[in-house]
């Protein structure tokens, strides 16, 4: 026998006696190491999942490649909208204002444009109350509903 394979021998022996020796610091040194490829797995599943549904959603409403912050009329959008390279145009108007709900006032970015059920590009998708708003009418985007404070057919007051 070799000297390399005796040594190889002695080692499995120690690591088999510290095992025997040692049952309750072994199982939980085992169980953690099984919590936490546990763990990272369903923190890896539910980060997949996620970030399908959310690319899904997102590229559901036909996000613009581009915006241009741009003083616009009617004409130089249908001149926009006929270059060949562009597929879809849509022009709106946005102000920064505060919003003042029963949590108090928030910033508030307020999007406004024309028809908003034949907007083709930055779809957007009513969950509850009309649909279309219907004018002096806010529609607050679903992911800013709880942290604003605000239920559908509440009052807020706007300032510019």
């Amino acid at each position: 026998m070799t000297r390399r394979s005796s040594l190889s021998g002695v080692r499995w022996r120690k690591v088999t006696r510290d095992v025997w020796l040692h049952k309750a610091r072994t199982t939980l040194v085992v169980l953690a190491i099984v919590m936490g490829i546990v763990g990272a797995g369903a923190v890896l599943d539910a980060w997949s999942l996620l970030r399908i549904a959310t690319r899904e959603g997102y590229l559901a409403t036909n996000p613009p490649s581009a915006t241009l912050r741009v003083v616009a009329d009617s004409a130089l959008l249908a001149g926009v909208r006929a270059m060949p390279a562009i597929r879809a145009a849509s022009a709106r108007r946005t102000v920064t204002a505060r919003v003042r709900t029963t949590t108090g006032w928030h910033t508030a970015l307020i999007f406004s444009g024309s028809d908003l059920d034949a907007r083709d590009v930055g779809r957007i998708e009513g969950v509850s109350g009309a649909w279309p708003p219907a004018d002096g009418t806010v529609t607050i985007e679903k992911s800013s509903v709880e942290f604003s404070g605000v239920a559908p057919g509440d009052s807020v007051e706007l300032q510019l």
